[in-house]
């Protein structure tokens, strides 16, 4: 990754930081402001239309030019008009991430003495408490937004677990201002860097230990890992703090240098804060509906999924760009996949989705001659879902790597024959009547997933037919758009689909001679972080 790419990823973190933490009462007060020419001088009119949301709002500012990557001098100001202190928190983190990577950054003057155990100018305010800080005084939530910009730089970061354990020790054992500049300035951390933790130690009014811990944080990151410990050793003796060493460092030469967290090897370079979610944004949708329409094996039926698909992402998913294809060839597919990938390559989307509904079956692909899924196209033609997903690996679109990436494929993966009343999505499969099996192939998918942030979601198991209620649609895809419409916002995408098929479960249908009839999806996964579609709009 280049430093660009990193100082952006750190610059879209505080973006969502910033978004998740503000309530709605601050983000009216922010609005309020904006009318201001400082803050944009934004008209009524375009506040009430555009700016529905904070991440409109930082989105808006950022395309003034008010807002920069390192340069957050009109967001600090904008925070403190009006109070909101865990704003200039999540600024200073930023800024301290992006100051780690050597960034240019357009730091705040700090004009407090050093020694003193006030506030730094920025938070000696008499103005209101954000929402936010009163409900962690009184003790509403028990919860603080993720921090998602130390994540960012901690993925590059030689701090071990054991350390990492250590140095939130010590950032909590130091209260007193006096020590944590001595600490800091024995350490070598710059004079402008300790004064940004004080001032950050100081949340809504009330005292905090997370500027300790950021400065501890960056210090290590530029410190040989063998060296890391004996250094903060050294210094906590050399500023007489002995009582935070014996408190929070091991005994001196109990950790060798194989790093042990609870009787179990840990590897040094794992980073202990890696981020737990994909960057949030706008999203590319293709989605392929082949009907067969006058021809053997027509999808009866399949007109209701491209209803509830087309309404998903028009009414629920509205972030998403949603390019819709009927009756596609084997050559426009091949087109439209070189399509997306150009689209993709110019890296203003998150998140892509492909989902193709259509006939399906082992098919032998490539010299070994091996079975692996294919999908049938409305030419007759056939082509593998591992060459449609291996268009999409990292390294044929840098732009998309990190990024998540969904397959969904209804379509049938084996031969069994469908009951009375379905149609059954095998491109051979055409009585209506529930006929003897005929033997399974002997064969083993070869797809497995090469490439990371792929999530390929089956509407049925290894083997076995899909089944398509002619009057109601595909069970899969039924089940997996009345799911995401409920839960779109509170869960990610793995656990959208675990409820997908705990709905599955339930569905049957029987035979004329009343045999159960079952579907079961699967999916495969090599998600690195969650992948929600939506997050709550504040």
């Amino acid at each position: 990754m280049s430093l660009k790419e990193k100082a952006l990823t750190i610059h879209r973190a505080l973006f969502r930081n910033i978004s998740r933490g503000t309530t709605e009462e601050d983000l009216n007060e922010i609005k309020k402001e904006l009318k201001h020419p400082d803050f944009g001088g934004f008209g009524a009119g375009e506040i009430q239309r555009y700016l529905k949301t904070t991440e409109d709002v930082l989105q808006k500012l950022e395309n003034k030019g008010k807002i920069k990557i390192g340069d957050y001098k009109k967001l600090r100001k904008l925070a403190e008009t009006l109070g909101l202190q865990p704003i200039l928190n999540f600024v200073a983190q930023a800024e301290d991430s992006l100051d780690a990577i050597d960034w240019p950054v357009n730091l705040p003057q700090v004009d407090a003495p050093r020694g003193d155990s006030r506030p730094g100018p920025m938070d000696n305010r008499a103005s209101r408490p954000s929402t936010m800080a009163k409900r962690q005084k009184t003790g509403e939530t028990t919860e603080t937004p993720r921090d998602d910009t130390q994540s960012t730089s901690g993925q590059t970061s030689n701090l071990t677990l054991e350390l990492s354990k250590v140095i939130t020790k010590v950032a909590d054992a130091i209260s007193n201002d006096d020590d944590l500049m001595r600490l800091g300035l024995e350490l070598g951390v710059e004079q402008q860097h300790i004064d940004r933790a004080l001032a950050t130690n100081w949340n809504g009014g009330e005292k905090t230990s997370h500027g300790n811990l950021v400065m501890l944080q960056n210090w290590a990151k530029k410190v040989k890992q063998s060296e890391q410990l004996p250094t903060l050793r050294a210094a906590l003796r050399k500023t007489k703090l002995i009582g935070v060493e014996e408190s929070c460092l091991p005994i001196e030469g109990s950790i060798t240098s194989g790093q042990y967290e609870d009787s179990v090897l840990v590897p040094a370079n794992i980073p202990f804060d890696f981020p737990t979610e994909y960057e949030p944004g706008r999203g590319y949708v293709l989605f392929i509906n082949n009907f067969f329409t006058g021809k053997k094996g027509q999808r009866k039926g399949a007109e209701f999924d491209e209803k509830n698909i087309n309404n998903l992402f028009k009414n629920v998913l509205k972030d998403y760009h949603l390019e819709y294809k009927k009756d596609v060839s084997l050559k426009e597919l091949e087109d439209y996949l070189k399509d997306v990938k150009d689209t993709l390559l110019k890296g203003i989307y998150k998140s892509f989705i492909f989902m193709l509904g259509t006939h399906g079956a082992p098919k032998t692909v490539g010299p070994d001659g091996r079975m692996k899924d294919g999908v049938q196209m409305a030419d007759g033609e056939w082509m593998s879902v591992e060459k449609i997903v291996s268009n999409f690996h990292g390294d044929q679109i840098p732009a998309m790597k990190d990024k998540p990436k969904v397959f969904i494929i209804q379509s049938c993966r084996g031969d069994k024959m469908q009951p009375s009343v379905q149609s059954s999505d095998n491109a051979e499969t055409v009585s209506n009547e529930k006929t003897k099996n005929d033997p399974q192939p002997d064969f083993q998918p070869a797809y497995r997933p090469v490439n990371s942030d792929i999530l390929i979601a089956y509407a049925t198991s290894e083997g076995t037919l899909a089944w398509r209620n002619e009057e109601e649609g595909s069970w899969f895809v039924t089940d997996l758009c009345e799911v995401i419409t409920e839960c779109y916002d509170k869960e990610n995408m793995v656990n959208i689909l675990i409820r997908v098929n705990g709905r599955m479960v339930c569905r049957e249908e029987k035979t004329k001679k009343q045999e159960r009839i079952k579907q079961m999806p699967c999916f495969l996964c090599t998600f690195t972080r969650q992948f929600m579609l939506a997050y709550p709009i504040k």
